[in-house]
């Protein structure tokens, strides 16, 4: 996931059974859940965030809020950029 430097939205949150892990950057994890930093609050300019899965661990993403700056601040799943209110929700992250 990755911010740019000017309009900030209230985020997102993502939940997944406890099959990913952040691996770097200033979101949060809690549990299955990983969210944008500050979230629900407005993140910051310039952020960027890793979140890994292990191979195998196939599940489905479940969204509990998702809003980003459309085009600018992405959330990338399998290849696919999600921003704005498009979320990953349902989709089973490979990559």
């Amino acid at each position: 996931w990755r911010s740019d430097w000017s309009v900030t939205r209230s985020g997102w949150k993502l939940c997944l059974e406890h099959m990913w892990q952040l691996e770097s950057g200033p979101c949060t994890q809690l549990g299955p859940c990983i969210s944008s930093p500050n979230f629900p609050n407005a993140y910051g300019n310039n952020k960027e965030c890793r979140i890994g899965v292990p191979s195998g661990m196939m599940k489905q993403i479940a969204v509990e809020a998702f809003n980003t700056e459309s085009i600018f601040d992405v959330l990338w799943v399998n290849g696919v950029g999600y921003h704005g209110e498009s979320s990953p929700d349902g989709i089973m992250p490979t990559s």
